[in-house]
């Protein structure tokens, strides 16, 4: 229970981060009860592309979410952010700087 609580409240931090950051759009709640998040291309961003800046740059492992993988519920691709238990709000501030740097 104690892990499943911390990685609740990893997600939060890193919806709270991310929520406002210029060319990108927040899928779902700030407080929904996970560490995944999900990010749309508000600028046109191709997700795949910067999926592999944000790891060749930046060291920072994302997954690119295609339509495929839920075409009944997707209708665009997705930037999905994973952060591990130990995620610490460096690290969502890094992420952010470097998705700033790569929408810029």
């Amino acid at each position: 229970p104690r892990v499943w609580q911390r990685l609740a409240q990893v997600g939060r931090q890193t919806r709270e981060t991310l929520a406002d950051l210029p060319g990108w759009q927040l899928v779902g709640p700030v407080d929904a009860g996970s560490a995944i998040s999900a990010l749309r291309a508000a600028s046109g961003q191709d997700i795949p592309a910067t999926r592999a800046r944000l790891l060749d740059e930046y060291g920072i492992v994302t997954t690119a979410g295609a339509i495929n993988r839920a075409p009944r519920e997707m209708t665009e691709p997705l930037l999905r952010i994973s952060p591990h238990v130990d995620c610490t709000p460096d690290d969502l501030a890094q992420l952010r700087k470097a998705l700033l740097a790569l929408t810029s």
